[in-house]
């Protein structure tokens, strides 16, 4: 490693509404942020929500019928640019970060 700390996602704990993804994310980060947003747990608990968010999903992918039954949509929609958070938008970040606000 050469030092840096690399961020697959982030959820603002200031607004539940709002996530960032970065290019280094896996299948998994944008669950993960999502459990972080309507849950609100820490590290531990979320990772382990996620791991059995993931479960369910590999599951319910085997048996459509029961995936309609089960499937708790949570929408988010990429934002192009705001004020709130300018940096996300900034040519610093430019094609490295995503941010999104649900929908």
């Amino acid at each position: 490693m050469d030092g840096q700390l690399v961020y697959r996602g982030l959820q603002p704990t200031s607004r539940r509404d709002v996530i960032f993804l970065s290019r280094d994310m896996n299948v998994s980060t944008p669950v993960h942020e999502t459990v972080h947003a309507q849950l609100n747990l820490g590290e531990l608990g979320t990772g382990a929500v996620t791991n059995l968010l993931l479960v369910k999903y590999r599951f319910l992918q085997g048996h459509p019928f029961l995936k309609g039954l089960a499937q708790r949509k949570v929408n988010y929609r990429r934002c192009m640019g705001c004020q709130e958070f300018p940096a996300a938008h900034s040519a610093q970040f430019a094609g490295r970060v995503e941010h999104y606000i649900k929908a």
